[in-house]
């Protein structure tokens, strides 16, 4: 028997011939983040198959009606449902529900309106875009940074030298990927004009030089790479930021979690991160929360200001949360002002 006591709502899972569930009930407040939000009840049962329907806009609005939720404009809400979507929506409902403390967890606080959900979901789709504006500065300064230091000391195909790696399995990982998305032979995917042009020109190398490959990867191929070279190698672009590298690596992934769910629309306001490391020395980000938006807009403003010079991007985003139509320090890992 395994039991999870760090929380007043617990799940205990027993495995026997089969995994049985049980849920105590006994939490005074719902639990946050929402990723980590439980179901609320007491029951135990076992694995059941899926039999929920599909339902229309029209009738996905009489279902929040009855559940608490005020809808002055019937026709706007089933408009904003059929192009929103009702699954992508009901991410913002959740702090607005009664939660797992009552018999009906899905039943709405008072006075919640949907144009107010929809204003705190027009505000998430904002602010995706203030952080893309960031993060595609910050992309493109890594990848040309980490292509000027390395084919600099180390000829322009550093990447298929395996002795600038710490492990020469996650080398020749990292090789396949590469070439799957920018070979030759990549099951005939479409290439940017300058891979073209050097399978037209050149047999080997078998693959392009750093300057045209780093391009062709994905922000998450990029975290790989940096992650899997050796300290002594790449310890100048960590340096620049005056940090350490395993510093540096924690804020490449986080930031690739954030980049990608920009890139899919997904929410980031009340959502939680992988946990960046927090510099010890040199550098004080006004790091409070490690695991939500508040961190990672601390070393994204510290990076852009870096690789930006003078900017105001920390300026046009403080006045984009003030305008937070619900109280966002608490959501977003902001502890004080």
């Amino acid at each position: 028997m395994r039991i999870n006591a760090g929380r007043p709502l617990c799940f205990v899972r027993i495995f026997l011939h089969f995994p049985v569930t049980i849920c105590i009930k006994g939490a005074t407040t719902p639990p946050t983040p929402l990723d980590d939000a439980p179901l609320g009840g007491f029951f135990i049962g076992f694995l059941m198959k899926f039999e929920k329907p599909s339902s229309t806009p029209r009738e996905q609005i009489t279902l929040l009606s009855g559940r608490g939720l005020i809808i002055d404009d019937p026709e706007k809400a089933e408009y904003y449902l059929r192009h929103i979507g009702y699954y992508r929506l009901s991410a913002y409902f959740i702090p607005f529900q009664i939660g797992p403390v009552s018999e009906n967890p899905h039943q709405f606080r008072p006075k919640i309106t949907f144009q107010g959900i929809l204003d705190l979901y027009i505000f998430d789709r904002q602010l995706r875009l203030y952080f893309n504006d960031a993060l595609e500065r910050i992309e493109i300064a890594i990848r040309a940074m980490l292509t000027d230091h390395m084919a600099h000391n180390h000829g322009p195909h550093w990447f298929l030298n395996s002795s600038l790696f710490y492990n020469p399995l996650e080398h020749a990982k990292i090789i396949v990927k590469i070439s799957n998305d920018v070979g030759s032979n990549n099951g005939g995917r479409k290439k940017g004009e300058a891979v073209r042009h050097y399978f037209k020109k050149y047999k080997d190398p078998s693959l392009p030089p750093t300057w045209v490959v780093m391009e062709e990867l994905s922000i998450g191929t990029l975290s790989r790479l940096f992650k899997a070279i050796r300290n002594d190698e790449k310890h100048e672009i960590a340096d620049y930021f005056k940090i350490s590298c395993d510093v540096f690596e924690s804020w490449l992934h986080s930031l690739t979690v954030l980049r990608n769910r920009c890139a899919h629309h997904s929410r980031t306001w009340n959502r939680t991160f992988p946990p960046i490391k927090i510099p010890r020395k040199s550098v004080n980000l006004g790091i409070q929360h490690a695991e939500r938006i508040q961190g990672l807009i601390c070393i994204i403003k510290y990076i852009v200001e870096k690789v930006s010079g003078d900017t105001d991007w920390h300026d046009r985003l403080t006045e984009h949360l003030n305008k937070c139509p619900v109280r966002y320090e608490g959501p977003m890992g902001f502890i004080s002002s």
